[in-house]
């Protein structure tokens, strides 16, 4: 699942956007969660740290995120 704000970059969403994202992809139980580092800003990449202590995965470049059995 892909999710944006639908937001121009210079209309932040506010933090209670960021908690209803997060109460959003709860519900569909993901395995992994990543915020790109370029996109979001610190409040928000850590919100999600939080929310998703055990399958947040920091997206770096050049660095692999593996799905699956095969880590």
């Amino acid at each position: 699942m892909y999710a944006g704000t639908g937001k121009v970059p210079w209309s932040p969403i506010t933090i209670e956007e960021v908690k209803n994202n997060i109460n959003l992809l709860k519900k569909r139980n993901p395995v992994v969660v990543g915020l790109s580092g370029h996109d979001s800003c610190d409040a928000s990449i850590q919100a999600f740290r939080n929310a998703f202590p055990e399958i947040y995965k920091d997206i770096k470049v050049g660095e692999k995120i593996v799905i699956g059995r095969n880590e």
